[in-house]
Order: C-alpha cells, then structure tokens, then sequence
C-alpha cells in the first residue's frame, strides 16, 4: 500500500506569511525524504466565512502550489485531493493539469470532486444544482482536449468547435483521474469515469447517521469497493484502479503503540481493497512536522508499503 501525505495549509503557512515559501518547502522536501509516495492539497477558491469559522479550512490553489512542489522535488506525486471541477471552465483546468504534469515529468494525481459549499458556488457564479451535469461534463472534455487533437465539444456553458490543447501531458493516455465523494453518484462516476476513488471515513454515532452515504467501518468501505468492481465490469473497464481514502486512524505522535495501531487498520484497509492511505501529521510548526515525517518513514512506510 501506497502513502499519500495530507499537507494542510495551516501547515505550510504556519505563524509567518513570509516564510509560506520556506515551510512549503520544507514540508514537502521532508515528505518526499521520508518516502511519502505522494502529497496533497486540497482546493477551497473562496469559501464562506460561516463556514470557515465553524471547523472549516483555507486552501492554496492546489494545481499552482502543486507546480511550486514540483520544482524542488524529484520522485513524490504530487495529488490534488481535491480539484472542485465544476467551478472551473474544463479546458483551463485540463490546461493547468498538463502543465503540472508536463514541468513534474509525469506525477499528478489528479483528485477531483464536486464539492459542497453552495456559498462557495454562488460567490464563483456556478450553480450549485448543476454541479453533477457538470462534473462529468467536466471529465469528458478534458479527455478530450488531453488527446492533442483538433477537438469538438458542446458544453452547458461554453462552445469548443475547432479547438486544441498543446502540449499533452506526459502520462498516457492523461493522468490518473482519482473521483471523491461517498455518494451513489460520485461512486459511479468513479467507477466508468475515472481511474480511482477517494472515500472519506465519517464517525460512527450521531454524525454518521445524519449522512446516508456515511462510511463508518471498514466493512462499509469494502462493500462500495465490490460494487465499484462490477460496475466496472459492467461498463467493460479493465486495468488498474485506486482506492484511497484517508487513514480512520490518525496519527497523533510518534510512539511504538501509534504506529502499531495504524498498521493494524492499515492491514483491514488493505484487505477490503485499498490501495493508498491518505494522513496527517501533527505539529504546530515546520520542524515539528518534519521530525514527525522522518520519523513516519523510518517507523511505518516500510511496513506499509509491504500491504
């Protein structure tokens, strides 16, 4: 199993906007020193300030901070978990993920999602009861104009008639596309669209139950993960296909019992099919989070990569 490093900007940033650069970088280097297989960042373009302020988080843009990543570092894919796709016009999009592609020498994931935030919808002036439509929508343009080739499309808001994107991306025939979401929707499209899928644990209890598509146990997760196997059959897909959610176990400091206890969930994740683990690491400032990684791949990541 494979380990994808959930890098916040909190995290990057930390107490000194003008040393954002620096901690980005240090992070990210320590990442990819460590063995971390890939990094993360996820896409808030202007969010509510209600929301903000009630548990939720900012966001770097994750497609141009990725492209900064990918200048100082070599081997790490670089996985935008995720791209809100229907905010964006699909040929800038495609546009921005072949230029990340092409100047890291192949190693986007690109995650993709619908979103939630209606307030983040209207303030970018999409409609949020269109978000579906568009998302797929999405998702067939940009295979498209990945191809490299004079191209037609009809879309709901926009016209390609006689059009082309140079240069392709490096990966062939484009980059992995990862689908979140738990939904019956997301799942889908996950299965005949894309090339992974990114479920999210929720806690079981009261919150859970609030959400009909909550994934709460492991069992949950492999049962989505079978259906997603006969729906690919069903489409006639073939090759591989990722599963990668984020760990249900955090990691919370660096101890024997820690390590042991994420290995064993990592071990039952394996087992209902994952493929990659996505996590954390705590720490308030850059060098607390660097230790943590160093000691994260000495500790873990061999015995992780062996699932």
């Amino acid at each position: 199993m494979k380990a994808t490093y959930n890098m916040t900007v909190e995290q990057l940033v930390g107490n000194r906007p003008d040393l954002a650069s620096d901690n980005t970088r240090k992070v990210a280097t320590a990442a990819e020193a460590a063995g971390f297989d890939a990094c993360n960042l996820t896409d808030h373009p202007f969010p509510d300030a209600t929301w903000l302020s009630n548990s939720g988080h900012n966001a770097f843009d994750p497609l141009a901070a990725l492209c900064f990543v990918a200048g100082f570092t070599t081997r790490i894919k670089l996985h935008t978990n995720i791209v809100v796709l229907p905010y964006r016009n699909p040929f800038m999009t495609s546009k921005e993920a072949t230029t990340l592609d092409v100047l890291s020498n192949g190693r986007l994931i690109l995650g993709v999602g619908v979103g939630y935030l209606e307030g983040e919808y209207d303030a970018l002036g999409v409609d949020f009861k269109q978000r579906g439509k568009l998302m797929d929508e999405a998702i067939d343009a940009m295979k498209e104009a990945w191809r490299g080739e004079v191209m037609a499309y009809e879309g709901m808001n926009f016209t390609a008639r006689n059009n082309i994107q140079f240069p392709p991306p490096i990966q062939r025939p484009h980059p992995p596309i990862w689908c979140g979401g738990n939904g019956g929707l997301a799942v889908r499209r996950a299965a005949e669209r894309c090339d992974g899928w990114t479920p999210f644990f929720m806690p079981p209890g009261k919150v859970g139950e609030r959400h009909p598509d909550a994934i709460t146990t492991v069992a949950q997760l492999k049962d989505r993960v079978d259906a997603i196997g006969e729906m690919r059959a069903a489409a006639g897909r073939t090759g591989h296909f990722d599963i990668s959610p984020m760990s249900p176990v955090p990691v919370t400091a660096r101890t024997t019992e820690v390590a042991d206890r994420f290995l064993a969930s990592a071990t039952g994740l394996a087992a209902a099919g994952v493929t990659w683990v996505g996590l954390g690491m705590p720490g308030e400032e850059a060098s607390e989070i660097c230790e943590n990684l160093a000691w994260f791949g000495e500790a873990v990541l061999p015995q992780l990569h062996a699932l």
